[in-house]
């Protein structure tokens, strides 16, 4: 190492102190890990992927426990080689939703519905060196089901 880095780790004992100190935990942009979740949407809207397909976005935030505020995401392909699948698990989470489509043309009028609904979700991760998991709507929620839950965020759609 030359000198200039040298000078430059080497730390007095007060950032020593810190480091012993500082919690060995995962960054806070981490997924929180596998399990029941109770959320409310936070965002629902529509995109279009890198490759041009139509997908609906979810922005779940976890309402209580040792994750509240975090965010978990549910994505929907609604067209390319992946939507048969997509279209199926939307209709059944809008159905979970108390939201009931007669036909797929509805959702963009729809989508405000979602917003501010309580759900009991789970999040799986089938590999754990992935950042990608599956996120299953398993129940609505009534609204009193989390009397600690403040949304501050002003931007939802």
């Amino acid at each position: 190492m030359s000198e200039e880095l040298d000078d430059l780790f080497n730390f007095n004992p007060e950032q020593i102190k810190q480091f012993e100190e500082a919690e060995e935990t995962s960054s806070s942009r981490s997924n929180p890990p596998d399990g029941d979740y109770t959320v409310k949407v936070a965002k629902a809207f529509g995109q279009k992927t890198a490759k041009g397909e139509l997908q609906l976005n979810l922005h779940l935030k976890i309402t209580n426990g040792e994750h509240k505020g975090r965010l978990l995401f549910k994505n929907y392909f609604l067209d390319g080689k992946n939507s048969k699948i997509g279209i199926s698990y939307l209709k059944k989470d809008l159905v979970t939703c108390g939201i009931k489509l007669k036909g797929l043309d509805e959702l963009k009028e729809k989508l405000p519905d979602l917003l501010d609904l309580n759900l009991a979700v789970v999040k799986k991760t089938k590999d754990p060196t992935s950042k990608f998991y599956n996120l299953f709507i398993n129940s609505l929620l009534s609204e009193d089901s989390d009397p600690d839950y403040q949304d501050n965020d002003s931007d939802r759609m």
